[in-house]
């Protein structure tokens, strides 16, 4: 999606997610980790479930919460 796109469609605003990695350059951090704040802005279409008003037809807080946690805590 071009970035004019982007704007143009809903946004789900998702703040202050903690989550513990191991990222660094320093021993210490690889071994024992640290903690992480993200926040995430995700751009999406929901027209369909705005109009049908379906929960299936939508997208989940905790899965964009899911896949922002696993690319934290990728190695």
């Amino acid at each position: 999606m071009a970035e004019g796109e982007m704007l143009k469609g809903d946004k789900l605003i998702l703040r202050g997610l903690k989550f513990h990695g191991f990222h660094g350059v320093k021993e210490e951090e690889q071994k024992l980790g640290q903690k992480f704040l993200v926040d995430v802005d995700a751009w999406m279409d929901l027209r369909k479930p705005g109009q049908s008003d379906k929960l299936s037809d939508t997208i989940s807080y905790t899965e964009i919460y899911r896949v922002s946690k696993q690319e934290d805590s990728l190695e």
